[in-house]
C-alpha cells in the first residue's frame, strides 16, 4: 500500500470509524493499524458471544459433534461427499447468524474483511498443510449479483487469498441457472435445486488442490455440486472454508 493510499484510508477510518458487526458499537483503536488491515474488527465482548468451531468436530464437514469418539457426523455418514474436507469459523446461530445475514442480505460487505481474515488466521496452516494452490469462491447468479451488487463469497475469498498468498481465480466457476434460496428447501429439494447449477469457465484445475469459499454451510449440497464440477475437470482435491455452519445435534 502506497503512502497516499494509506493516508486516505486512515482519514476514512477517522471519519467513519469501524463498528462491531455484532453490537454495532464503534470499535476504538489505532486508525493507522485498521487502515492497514491489522485493526480489531470485532469487540472483545461480542467475540466471546460467538460460538467458534472447536474440537470435537466432524473430520469431513467440520460440524460440531458431541464427543471426540465421533469421527463423522450423521450427515457425512449417510452421504457421500465430492469435497474432501470443509472447515468453518462459527456455529450458524445467535450472533454469528446476525453477522452472516447482515453480510449477505443487508449490504454489509465490509464484513467480508472480518470473515476472510479470521479464516486465514485460523485455517492458514490447515490450507498450507493440505497443499492448496488455488482459491475459488462459490459464484452467484447474474440476477443476484444485480440485486446485491456483490458476491459475498468472493469478498471473503479475496481476503483469504491476500492473507495466505494462495492464487485466486474469482471467475473460474460460473452459475448456469438461477436457483431458489436453499434456506427455504428441504434436503431433497436443495439437491435437485442445484443440479447443473455450476460450470467451469476455463480448464485450469488439472492437478490442482482447490479450496472453495462460501459464507454458510448447511447440507453441503452447494459445496458438493461445485466440487464435482472441479473434480470432473481435473482437480485432485477440493476443500472448502465457510463463515458459518449448522450443528449436527
Amino acid at each position: 500500500m502506497n503512502k497516499l493510499s494509506l493516508v486516505m484510508k486512515v482519514l476514512k477510518t477517522v471519519v467513519f470509524p469501524p463498528k462491531c458487526p455484532v453490537c454495532d458499537k464503534v470499535i476504538m483503536g489505532d486508525a493507522r493499524a485498521y487502515a492497514r488491515g491489522e485493526g480489531i474488527r470485532i469487540c472483545k465482548g461480542c467475540a466471546k458471544k460467538l460460538k467458534w468451531i472447536q474440537q470435537p468436530y466432524c473430520t469431513c464437514c467440520g460440524k460440531p459433534v458431541r464427543n471426540e469418539r465421533i469421527q463423522e457426523c450423521g450427515d457425512c455418514q449417510r452421504k457421500k461427499h465430492f469435497f474432501d474436507e470443509t472447515r468453518s469459523l462459527w456455529v450458524y446461530e445467535g450472533e454469528a447468524r446476525k453477522i452472516l445475514e447482515r453480510f449477505k442480505y443487508f449490504g454489509r460487505r465490509d464484513y467480508g474483511e472480518l470473515i476472510g481474515k479470521e479464516l486465514a488466521r485460523i485455517y492458514g496452516g490447515w490450507l498450507r498443510k493440505r497443499g492448496v494452490d488455488l482459491i475459488v469462491p462459490i459464484p452467484v447468479s447474474k440476477k443476484r449479483m444485480r440485486q446485491r451488487e456483490y458476491n459475498q463469497a468472493a469478498l471473503i475469498a479475496r481476503v483469504v487469498a491476500r492473507e495466505t498468498g494462495i492464487a485466486y481465480k474469482e471467475n473460474l466457476l460460473g452459475r448456469r441457472v438461477e436457483t431458489l434460496p436453499q434456506k427455504n428447501l428441504n434436503s431433497i429439494e436443495r439437491k435437485k435445486n442445484l443440479e447443473n447449477a455450476f460450470f467451469l469457465r476455463e480448464n485450469d484445475v488439472i492437478l490442482k488442490k482447490v479450496v472453495l469459499i462460501d459464507d454458510i454451510y448447511t447440507t453441503g449440497n452447494t459445496i458438493d455440486t461445485a466440487a464435482l464440477v472441479l473434480k470432473k475437470s481435473g482437480a485432485c482435491k477440493v476443500f472448502a472454508l465457510c463463515g458459518g455452519i449448522g450443528k449436527n445435534y
